[in-house]
């Protein structure tokens, strides 16, 4: 249980969807190239656009309980097939809080139906050339009480756009407020940029000394990097959540959680869903 004190207490439940990169039939492997030709049609010309959405819904709660249950999700544009709506669908009814990634929304957030039932905080990385944003976005059916789009320092390859992370603040049953700090991490970059990155983002959330959560796609994909966040964020307080026998590869070991003053009862990685290329 995640645990502030001697009553926080909230069920962390990290769920992760796998692509099936090898295709049984030949017309899902057509199906894949099509949709991710598209998609790189839609990023040609694209320009950097850092954008702050937000809908929220009356949902009834005016504060995060006790018990809630969490996930990260690198939701892959949306370009898992048929199954990705059921999963998004799934995900969002399970949850209490989600934090995801490689989001794309339309400008008048209608996206999926599914969204807009839920109030959700959302930052952009670009706008692409279908009019579509591609950004991170934190689900939670409590009001959000202060929020931050935080750009990246470094500006990625292709495209040449920054990553963005969003930090979001919400109240919690015992009248403390909860930060949530959602993540997408720049590909490509060296350890030391990395941790000049690291840096960064903690400097950006340093007034907030509540629990917090820092969850997302950090691009680790090697252990010198994993270790930098560890370490880094230990600087604050902030403390890794290790998966029990995780088994994804070591080069896929890209999303994380780390938290403070609160305590998990369970972290897992979920392989059943195939909707992302993230297992």
């Amino acid at each position: 249980m995640w645990r502030s004190g001697r009553s926080f207490t909230g069920v962390a439940d990290v769920r992760k969807f796998k692509q099936d990169f090898f295709p049984s039939t030949l017309g899902n492997i057509v199906d894949y190239v099509k949709k991710s030709l598209l998609n790189f049609m839609r990023l040609r010309g694209v320009k950097n656009q850092n954008r702050f959405f937000s809908h929220q819904t009356n949902q009834g709660l005016k504060s995060l309980p006790a018990s809630f249950s969490l996930a990260t999700w690198n939701s892959f544009k949306g370009l898992g097939g048929a199954s990705f709506f059921v999963d998004l669908t799934e995900a969002i009814a399970t949850f209490d809080l989600l934090c995801l990634q490689e989001v794309v929304l339309a400008e008048d957030k209608t996206w999926n139906q599914q969204l807009l039932q839920s109030s959700f905080v959302y930052g952009s990385m670009y706008k692409r050339s279908d009019g579509c944003y591609d950004g991170v976005m934190t689900i939670c059916p409590v009001e959000v009480r202060r929020v931050k789009l935080i750009p990246s320092l470094a500006t990625e390859l292709f495209p040449r756009t920054k990553k963005v992370a969003i930090f979001s603040v919400y109240p919690i049953y015992d009248g403390r407020e909860l930060g949530v700090l959602n993540v997408h991490a720049p590909l490509i970059r060296t350890p030391k940029s990395f941790a000049a990155e690291l840096e960064y983002l903690i400097d950006q959330i340093k007034d907030h000394t509540g629990p917090l959560i820092v969850a997302g796609d950090f691009n680790t994909l090697s252990s010198v990097y994993l270790l930098e966040l560890i370490l880094k964020f230990q600087q604050i307080g902030v403390n890794y959540l290790q998966v029990a026998r995780d088994p994804r590869p070591k080069m896929k070991r890209l999303d994380h959680f780390l938290v403070r003053d609160l305590h998990a009862s369970e972290v897992e990685v979920e392989e059943g869903v195939k909707s992302s290329d993230h297992p």
